[in-house]
């Protein structure tokens, strides 16, 4: 069984992290302009958690979330967090990781899939590239 350091079911509320959190994402997002300031503190959110409470570390670079030393992977493996309001999108933002990754883009091999809900996420289901597809290693309702 592969461990990527967060449980299935696993839940957070933003308020949990960190403080200075949200204020460095916001000032990441206007530094590099990225298109949606909301978007992208969803998202950097579930990567923090995973950085503060799961034993992940930061991969500063543009576009890459974190990276994972966990005892059953073989070595620092990169993990992209997505999150999204409602079940249908996680389908939706896989198809979108498989195209780019068949194109060339450095995707992560791991996927951790965050469900949210206002300010509160619940690990809904991870995901492992299998060199066409994106094939699911746990999750929630798969």
């Amino acid at each position: 069984m592969i461990n990527l350091g967060v449980k299935i079911g696993e839940t957070f509320h933003r308020d949990k992290l960190d403080a200075s959190w949200e204020r460095a994402a916001t000032e990441e997002a206007i530094r590099n302009n990225y298109s949606s300031i909301p978007n992208t503190l969803n998202g950097m959110a579930a990567e923090k958690y995973a950085i503060q409470y799961c034993g992940h570390i930061d991969d500063p670079r543009k576009f890459r979330d974190t990276k994972f030393d966990g005892l059953l992977i073989e070595h620092k493996s990169k993990v992209d967090c997505f999150t999204y309001p409602y079940h249908v999108y996680m389908h939706l933002e896989l198809e979108k990781l498989k195209k780019k990754k068949l194109a060339g883009d450095i995707i992560g091999d791991y996927v951790i899939c965050w469900q949210r809900n206002d300010k509160t996420y619940i690990c809904e289901s991870q995901w492992k590239w299998n060199g066409q597809a994106w094939s699911i290693i746990c999750g929630l309702s798969e």
